[in-house]
């Protein structure tokens, strides 16, 4: 099996997978409204299937305080750039 970069492109890019990004992270933050860091670990668990390590846990707060200071996004919108990316997760798309 390969996957073609205009593939990888599509799954950003799709409005349906931003829609469904979109109310992934509305149901792990309704779920964990006050830490950024239960947010994360909900949504890797769901994602992955198992619990995620602290070094992914740690890389996805690094990316949520770059998205909020570096880009300028709401705590909203930085969390359904997450979840679009935990969807994309290579461990989420295939099975081994």
């Amino acid at each position: 099996a390969t996957t073609q970069p205009t593939q990888a492109l599509a799954m950003l890019n799709s409005d349906f997978l931003n829609e469904r990004a979109a109310a992934f992270s509305a149901r792990v933050r309704t779920e964990f409204p006050e830490s950024s860091r239960a947010q994360i670990v909900r949504a890797l668990n769901l994602v992955l299937g198992r619990a995620p390590t602290g070094a992914e846990v740690q890389r996805g707060l690094s990316l949520l305080e770059t998205l909020k200071s570096g880009d300028q996004l709401t705590p909203e919108a930085a969390m359904n750039t997450f979840c679009l990316l935990a969807l994309n997760l290579n461990e989420f798309l295939y099975l081994d």
